[in-house]
């Protein structure tokens, strides 16, 4: 990489992003644990105040129905004395209404935070805080639409391939922080995170049928466009040959395409295609033209140079081997050269068509209609190798 490309990365990693403190998050959703030392003085400072008047109690009381607590002077006493000598996760909504009454620095409350508890899942997040809103973070809006299953009490992340499911937790582990999972073909998100995406995007559709983008992304810098466009691509799309996006969503489909649009990237019109099964959904699909490809490869590579948490595999490496074959610099091969460079590389081994692909310095798409008229002709034969490959032979 040349010095020039290097500053231009180091420049746009130094971007202005925007922040989400502690404060942003449902309050009534979460408990926060303090650092012990500044815990001690914290309700040192809240046991003063009360001692000296009752305006800090009935501040507190009333506050407290905002979050559907309803307290009272007994219980407040029992619960504030609880809160300081047993509770290891204090409520955040009271921490906030706390802070907010003594005048205090919200941020030192944030230096000091260690860890929460949320209370749906209960589940332990030792947090990154602030969350920075960078496309790590804007990317999670693509996973949720895509291949998660969003609900009121629910972010589930379904994903069948191991590695794209361990890309998302440590993508989104990096985002928030740290937490224990157990993941089996899919995962559970804490749903404070789910609330703090839906919240910033001012998002909440997310079906398979009603989903779609909203302003605020159209409103992102380019790089944060280009991440979710890489997530809609890796949980539901295609790149083997072409680009293309499918959905069950009109909707999002057409925000999808203006997302691509909106970045200087071409593509076909939208279609309609009908469902392979009986009792599912019209699917809507779309691609980015050929003639975008290069650009969209380039912007991939230097958002996964920035960001390599957001590198999305086996897709990207085939949009690197359509640009490599289309900026290729040899003439046309004589009619039937590339079927003898496959047939000569057969008789040595069994090989995938991607390998095969590599080997002839030819498209995917070239050779797999090559290996079909091969076959048809009873010169080649083809098996199942692995879950998804398949290897071809000579008969």
């Amino acid at each position: 990489m040349n010095n020039q490309k290097i500053g231009n990365l180091e420049s746009l990693n130094k971007q202005v992003y925007d922040e989400i403190h502690w404060w942003q998050f449902p309050l009534a959703e979460f408990s926060i644990k303090l650092n012990k030392n500044f815990k001690d003085i914290f309700f040192n400072k809240i046991i003063s105040k009360r001692s000296k008047s009752l305006e800090f109690a009935s501040y507190m009381n009333n506050r407290s129905k905002k979050y559907h607590k309803d307290w009272n002077f007994k219980r407040q006493r029992a619960l504030i004395w609880d809160y300081k000598i047993n509770a290891e996760f204090v409520p955040a909504w009271f921490v906030y209404e706390s802070v907010m009454y003594l005048k205090m620095d919200l941020l030192e409350i944030e230096e000091n935070i260690i860890a929460y508890l949320t209370f749906r899942g209960r589940t332990i997040v030792h947090p990154k805080l602030p969350v920075e809103v960078k496309p790590e973070f804007s990317s999670l809006i693509a996973h949720m639409i895509c291949d998660g299953t969003v609900r009121e009490d629910r972010f589930f992340y379904f994903q069948k391939d191991k590695d794209g499911l361990k890309r998302f937790i440590e993508l989104i582990q990096n985002v928030f922080g740290n937490y224990s999972t157990n993941p089996q073909r899919g995962h559970t998100v804490p749903l404070i995170f789910k609330e703090v995406i839906s919240s910033y995007f001012k998002a909440s559709k997310f079906g398979s049928l009603d989903c779609n983008l909203t302003n605020k992304i159209f409103e992102l810098p380019r790089l944060h466009k280009v991440a979710i466009l890489a997530g809609a691509l890796l949980d539901d799309g295609h790149s083997v040959s072409c680009i293309r996006f499918y959905t069950a969503s009109l909707d999002f489909a057409q925000s999808l395409k203006r997302l691509s649009e909106s970045i200087g990237y071409k593509c076909t019109p939208i279609i309609k295609r009908k469902p392979d099964a009986e009792n599912w959904h019209n699917l809507y699909t779309f691609n980015i033209s050929a003639e975008s490809i290069p650009k969209f490869y380039q912007d991939l590579t230097e958002l996964f140079e920035l960001y390599p948490k957001l590198h999305i595999g086996k897709k990207y490496d085939n949009i690197r081997k359509f640009v490599e074959i289309k900026n290729r610099a040899w003439e046309q091969r004589a009619k039937g050269e590339t079927i003898k460079i496959i047939l000569d590389t057969l008789k040595e081994n069994g090989r995938s068509a991607q390998e095969l692909s590599e080997i002839t310095n030819t498209s995917l798409w070239t050779v797999y209609h090559h290996l079909q008229k091969l076959i048809k002709r009873g010169k080649l034969t083809k098996f199942k190798k692995y879950k998804d490959t398949f290897v071809y032979r000579l008969v």
